[in-house]
């Protein structure tokens, strides 16, 4: 009994060192929590794969709430690739929206990239899945602008939730 105790202590000791710095290797937002999202405008309640919460897209809400994030607050360094991935849902059938990864220094894009939600959404009514990999090739520096965002083309409403940001 003393070992697990002193193995549990040890555990904690270390878990809490003040001298440990963390790193994100992800985030997650169901949209119960805003941190480093825009604010709480196109929410809506009980539509949701998880939680309460989702985002949506429609005609009048063409962009989703917004991750914005710099490489400095991630506190990683030397990213090679960016991995989203997001449920959505629609009920009609042929949404035009897609999922979107950009990089911005100084108010210009240095990359962006999208994958359109068709490819994922068999049926309407029922979320899905969706994923978007974008491969870094050039080192970013600490006041690079990550973005992560759905976009509406059309004008048809969709759902957004759960996104996932990875890092490699």
């Amino acid at each position: 009994m003393k070992a697990l105790g002193l193995i549990l202590l040890l555990f904690l000791v270390t878990a809490c060192g003040s001298d440990q710095k963390s790193e994100w290797i992800s985030l997650d937002n169901d949209f119960e929590n805003m941190a480093y999202w825009s604010d709480g405008q196109g929410l809506v309640r009980d539509t949701a794969a998880s939680g309460r919460f989702s985002t949506y897209t429609d005609v009048s809400h063409p962009y989703t709430q917004t991750l914005g994030v710099t490489i400095k607050d991630l506190k990683r360094n030397n990213i090679k690739a960016i991995l989203v991935s997001c449920k959505v849902m629609s009920i009609h059938n042929d949404p035009k929206a897609k999922l979107v990864v950009s990089l911005e220094k100084e108010g210009k894009n240095l990359l962006w990239q999208g994958v359109e939600i068709q490819q994922s959404m068999k049926e309407t009514g029922t979320w899905a899945d969706l994923r978007l990999r974008v491969d870094v090739r050039e080192s970013l520096s600490d006041d690079v602008l990550l973005k992560v965002y759905g976009v509406n083309d059309g004008q048809r409403r969709v759902y957004w939730d759960d996104f996932t940001i990875n890092f490699e």
